[in-house]
């Protein structure tokens, strides 16, 4: 079995793929909380640009995110 995934593809599509096939589940939340806590980083560092609306809602989101992920690895 031959899986392709695009250079363009978002790494959210990889990550699905990986669930599908089977991956091992811990090994992605653990892989998937540094990367988005290195883009809070990131911005962060970077003087927080376009902090109202969007900007904004998407760091809570990806806090969220890191949070659930983490939940997760304990719970499993």
């Amino acid at each position: 079995m031959r899986i392709v995934i695009h250079a363009n593809s978002s790494p959210s599509t990889g990550v699905v793929v990986l669930l599908f096939l089977g991956v091992n589940r811990r090994l992605l939340y653990t892989g998937g909380i540094p990367y988005v806590a290195a883009q809070l980083v990131l911005w962060w560092t970077s003087g927080m640009p376009h902090f109202q609306g969007y900007g904004l809602l998407d760091k809570v989101n990806q806090t969220l995110l890191v949070v659930v992920l983490a939940y997760l690895l304990i719970a499993e």
